[in-house]
């Protein structure tokens, strides 16, 4: 490789599982590169790289033969191909150390790493003949060893430091040879130390002289740009693991399958000379029979116990085949008693109310949990939901009870719509009559006038009436009563008449009782006159003061100063007095103001 020329670098790797990302790491003399390489397909069949294997050292080889272990057919079927690729441009000369390491990493984090070492553009090889096809700059001591040299023509061998060819070997110039600065062609031999004799160099210093340093051994002899890690000892030489891990962080593609891919970790010899950490892919082993490979079925059981079983699918041969049963507890909550019965108290007057019932539930496996909930309450059908009426019925005298009827509501289906009814006792009125007044004689009468047939006066009583509780209470006392008589014939009253003129005249009218009134009678001592006019007229032409006799036992004048007299008035007496006393007389005998020309009666 040249500066500024661009290397393209492919990558197949083999894995179980996806790769995540490659990396090519590239040492020179003065410098490292870093190159992320990307995913890519397949490269064409005649640039595919070669395969690696683990030889029997658990070394990285590239497959070359029979020689090299073969992976298994199960591990080759469990591994999947993936392709990198990328580039970089050449920004550095190497002369000691020119390799290119690979790092690739999967998605579950395992990495695995291999490192390359490349010749220079000079292209010599450890031993043998060379021929130099294109222009070359020497910049540390090299040469050809146990072989001849061949500068073809167009090109030039730059020499800037010793250039060593063999006794007895030739140099053919066919091109040109520059001699730089501390730059010499030397005819001698090229030595590299190998001290245990591995094959490979403690380092890259060569050596040109005639006769072999301590540990001295010829380059042709030697594997270049590898060094040993350990120049003591002949079995430590680069790609010779010195320590490993056992197989680890195992994958597998199912929960049955009984072989998986793991990674392991190791520590190997490099080419550069040091001891490298790495890790490797490996092939993990298990025996999966019996193992639960599907989740458990719920716990089932029966009601009221809180214990059960549950079942789950277990590997067989490598699958998920077989079953097995395991006892389990019922979920926490799970009922395992049925409801109370609905608990609380029902106001008075209502017919539902809210109470609550309680059942026991399951708690790790025991009946030993409770729960509530609420619940509606229901009176019983024909519960007094409300008061009883007033009794209705009627009391027939002369009873103070009598049986009735009162009614009340009732609960019908958690509502106050029902009702009841009862017998009970209708009580009369306090007061209310249960028995006939015995009354006493009436005594003690007084009447208003001599004639008065009716009176009033007092008479004791004893009466019957209901206390209101159903009892007939007995009373007593006095009232008022009438009295009654015949007054008819009592005499009532006389008049003296003594005006009327001449010898004889009308002494006494008299006056007796007659229907309750006082009535003229009879006159006494009387005498009969003749007067100048009739009784009975409608005009007497009376001027004077006359006795009269009897007029037809119907109508007397007795001492008046007549200027007219009414035959309409039929009163006993049809008379004007000029005597106030005469007139008060007649009043006094029942008058009434209609026969009373006087006036009316005081």
């Amino acid at each position: 490789m040249h500066i500024n020329d661009v290397q393209h670098l492919s990558v197949t790797l083999e894995s179980p599982v996806e790769i995540k990302s490659v990396q090519a790491i590239i040492y020179t003399d003065h410098r490292q590169v870093e190159v992320d390489l990307d995913e890519s397909s397949a490269p064409e069949a005649g640039n595919q790289p070669s395969r690696y294997a683990l030889n029997n050292r658990n070394g990285l080889r590239i497959k070359g033969g029979e020689d090299l272990g073969v992976k298994s057919a199960a591990a080759e079927e469990l591994l999947k191909t993936f392709y990198f690729s990328g580039s970089w441009k050449v920004e550095d000369t190497h002369n000691a150390s020119y390799q290119t390491k690979l790092a690739a990493t999967d998605v579950l984090g395992h990495s695995s790493s291999v490192t390359l070492a490349w010749s220079d553009a000079c292209g010599i090889p450890n031993g043998g003949s060379y021929t130099l096809s294109s222009n070359c700059t020497i910049s540390s001591v090299d040469g050809v060893d146990n072989g001849d040299l061949v500068i073809a023509t167009g090109t030039t061998l730059t020499l800037n430091s010793t250039f060593a060819y063999n006794p007895g070997k030739t140099v053919t110039l066919n091109g040109a040879v520059a001699i730089g600065s501390g730059g010499q062609f030397k005819k001698t031999y090229l030595w590299m130390v190998d001290g245990d004799a591995d094959g490979y160099a403690s380092n890259s210093i060569q050596y040109t002289q005639d006769v072999a340093p301590a540990g001295g051994r010829r380059r042709y002899m030697l594997v270049t740009s590898q060094y040993d890690c350990d120049d003591a000892n002949a079995s430590i030489y680069p790609g010779v693991i010195t320590s490993s891990g056992s197989c680890g962080s195992c994958t597998y593609s199912a929960t049955c399958a009984n072989a998986g891919s793991g990674s392991y970790s190791y520590t190997y010899c490099s080419s550069n000379g040091s001891y490298t950490s790495a890790s490797g892919s490996c092939t993990c082993t298990r025996d999966t029979t019996g193992a639960v490979c599907s989740s458990w079925s719920s716990c089932s059981g029966s009601y009221p116990s809180c214990t059960g079983t549950q079942t789950a699918f277990v590997c067989s041969a490598g699958t998920c085949g077989g079953t097995i049963s395991q006892s389990c507890n019922l979920a926490n909550g799970t009922f395992c008693s049925g409801w109370s019965a609905c608990s609380g108290a029902i106001p008075s007057g209502s017919c539902s109310a809210s109470g609550t019932q309680a059942a026991s539930t399951c708690s790790n496996g025991s009946c030993s949990g409770s729960t509530s909930q609420s619940c509606a309450l229901t009176a019983a059908n024909g519960t007094l939901c409300g008061s009883y009426g007033s009794c209705s019925g009627s009391v027939a005298y002369p009873n103070c009870s009598a049986s009735g009827i009162q009614t009340a509501p009732t609960c019908n289906s958690g509502s106050c719509s029902g009702s009841t009814s009862r017998s009970c006792t209708v009580y009369a009125s306090s007061g209310t009559s249960c028995g006939s007044t015995s009354y006493g004689t009436c005594g003690s009468c007084t009447y208003s006038s001599t004639c008065t047939n009716t009176g009033s006066g007092t008479q004791s009583y004893t009466s019957y009436a209901c206390n209101g509780s159903g009892s007939c209470i007995s009373g007593s006392g006095t009232q008022s009563c009438s009295c009654t008589r015949n007054t008819n014939g009592t005499a009532c009253g006389s008049y003296s008449v003594s005006a009327c003129s001449g010898s004889s005249y009308c002494s006494t009218a008299n006056y007796v009782c007659s229907s309750g009134s006082c009535s003229f009678s009879s006159y006494s001592g009387c005498t009969a006159c003749t007067c100048g006019c009739s009784c009975g007229t409608s005009s007497c032409g009376c001027s004077t003061v006359y006795n009269c006799s009897r007029c037809s036992d119907t109508y007397a004048c007795q001492y008046a100063s007549f200027n007219s007299c009414s035959s309409a008035c039929t009163s006993p007496f049809n008379v004007s007095y000029s005597f106030s006393s005469g007139c008060a007389s007649l009043c006094g005998s029942g008058c009434s103001s209609a026969c009373n020309s006087c006036g009316p009666c005081p």
